[in-house]
């Protein structure tokens, strides 16, 4: 185990926890991605395969709830931005929700508040768990 720069412990992939639960709706064509834990460079690829797995393929509208997520990083944004991309570009949209003060004070410095948080404010429910 060894320290990185920033002062968090370098762990084994086993050892990561981060988790991305997929929960569709019958209702509507909405999808959301309930992550929790850490989504950082190890735990990345993670939500990447998620995002592009077959259930998300026929997906217009992808929410990313952050309830639950206690660390975000660089790597996990910019895995976010290509998938806002990937469905902006479609005609489809990807919001996020619950972000954590960190999480928006990240938003904000990287200019990302518009692009991933434009709806977050019409959400009138939590999302059941």
């Amino acid at each position: 185990m060894s320290s990185n720069p920033h002062g968090r412990e370098a762990f084994p992939a086993e050892f990561v926890q981060f988790r991305a639960e997929v929960i569709q709706f019958e209702f509507d064509s909405r999808v959301v991605v309930a992550l929790s834990g850490e989504l950082d460079l190890a735990t990345a690829p993670i939500l990447r395969a998620c995002l592009d797995s077959p259930v998300l393929q026929c997906t217009a509208d992808v929410e990313i709830d952050m309830a639950e997520l206690t660390y975000l990083d660089s790597a996990g944004m910019s895995v976010l931005v290509q998938h806002w991309r990937d469905l902006n570009a479609s005609g489809g949209s990807l919001v996020v929700f619950n972000a954590s003060p960190m999480a928006l004070k990240l938003f904000g410095i990287t200019g990302l508040t518009p692009l991933l948080l434009n709806r977050a404010e019409d959400r009138l429910l939590p999302m059941p768990r």
